[in-house]
């Protein structure tokens, strides 16, 4: 749970029931377990995610990298569309890494037989947040993290 200060002495608590209600997101009965390093040559769904960015290092893939390859697309690509989706919308959101690439660490977890719906997006929303808020100190470190970020406590 992570803590939202709204002023004035008041707080909010950031559950993932919260997260629902604002952002919308499915929280279904599956955890979502993360890998520190997406391993290509160890993965299949990680290497159909990189496998579509042929000339650029997808290891310092940034989010406006992405949503302009995103944009530029001409057509559906399905499964690819949902894992670009999803990788941008929480590196934006919930956590982006501190080379300031995208949030690759979960796509390992969405198998071909994995009903999307089915998994807890919120939970790991607020995971996300979590994580993000403990590994900025603030100060003189650049703050490269999501915006929403900011308004956790």
């Amino acid at each position: 749970m992570g803590v939202l200060n709204v002023g004035n002495g008041r707080i909010v608590n950031i559950t993932s029931e919260l997260v629902k209600i604002v952002f919308g997101l499915p929280m279904g009965p599956t955890s979502l377990a993360e890998k520190k390093k997406a391993s290509k040559r160890k993965d299949v769904v990680v290497q159909e995610f990189r496998d579509q960015f042929k000339l650029m290092d997808t290891n310092r893939l940034s989010p406006v990298q992405l949503m302009n390859y995103m944009l530029d697309w001409q057509a559906d690509h399905g499964r690819l569309f949902v894992f670009n989706f999803l990788i941008l919308y929480f590196s934006l959101l919930g956590e982006t890494t501190t080379n300031n690439s995208v949030n690759v660490r979960f796509i390992s977890n969405i198998q071909p037989d994995v009903d999307i719906k089915s998994i807890n997006w919120c939970s790991y929303m607020v995971s996300c947040l979590n994580r993000t808020k403990t590994t900025w100190h603030g100060g003189d470190d650049a703050f490269r993290w999501p915006m929403l970020l900011l308004a956790v406590n």
